[in-house]
């Protein structure tokens, strides 16, 4: 093969619930070809599916509420099931378990996303 590979484009679509998408792109190009494209097209790969979107579950909305002190917590013979104001010791915990969780796989994901920094910038200049 006597053309080397100049550039690889990596795309993904994402879906982020009701009916909305998020799209994210990475472009790697040289005039000079790339040397192990294999390689590089995993790094792109992994680089974008560590960005994927970490969606917000109802027990993590919950926690957020049991938090800000929003929810009410009271005995197991007590509660009123279809009021969501309030709730049982073991779920407020459960709730902020969840909450803690997902938070932690938002830093993580920040983490990866910061990662695509490493890939850098090539600014193009004229010869003076």
């Amino acid at each position: 093969m006597s053309e080397n590979i100049t550039e690889i484009r990596v795309s993904r679509l994402f879906s982020t619930g009701q009916y909305e998408h998020e799209r994210i792109e990475v472009v790697v190009s040289t005039p000079y070809g790339i040397k192990e494209p294999s390689k590089t097209l995993e790094i792109v790969r992994d680089a974008i599916e560590a960005c994927r979107p970490i969606e917000m579950s109802n027990a993590v909305e919950f926690g957020l509420k049991v938090e800000k002190g929003a929810v009410k917590i009271v005995s197991n013979e007590s509660i009123d099931p279809w009021d969501d104001t309030q709730c049982t010791e073991t779920t407020s915990k459960e709730a902020l378990n969840a909450l803690a969780k997902h938070r932690s796989l938002v830093n993580e994901r920040q983490a990866k996303i910061n990662l695509l920094n490493q890939f850098g910038t090539v600014v193009h200049t004229k010869a003076t």
